[in-house]
């Protein structure tokens, strides 16, 4: 009889709040999907396909934000690639101010230098 209530009980809850989820579900990442997708209808990856997935993050320098910032790609942009880049800054005064003449954005550089102490 108890064991009966209890399943009465659950059912009631659930029926009220919905399934409980105890984790965070995260987005996969397109690589991810990718594979799932081919997985799920039994192919295997183009050799292409492989060779994305292992891409490596593209290194930017200075000349690169330059040449971004001249190009003029929006500073939202600049601030993903520099976030998504694997960072090879010249952060001296003289390579600061050099950016500064070129009217690179102050918070270009603020990412900038947090990228650079995230890999130092």
């Amino acid at each position: 009889m108890v064991a009966w209530m209890g399943a009465v009980v659950t059912m009631i809850v659930l029926a009220i709040v919905g399934p409980i989820r105890f984790r965070e579900e995260t987005v996969p990442k397109e690589s991810e999907l990718l594979a799932r997708t081919r997985t799920a209808v039994g192919g295997q990856l183009s050799t292409f396909e492989q060779m994305m997935i292992r891409k490596p993050n593209q290194t930017l320098d200075n000349a690169a934000i330059i040449r971004l910032w001249r190009a003029n790609v929006g500073t939202p942009v600049i601030l993903q690639l520099i976030k998504t880049s694997n960072a090879d800054f010249d952060l001296t005064a003289n390579a600061i101010i050099d950016l500064k003449q070129v009217g690179i954005d102050e918070t270009i550089l603020l990412a900038m230098v947090a990228a650079t102490n995230r890999t130092h």
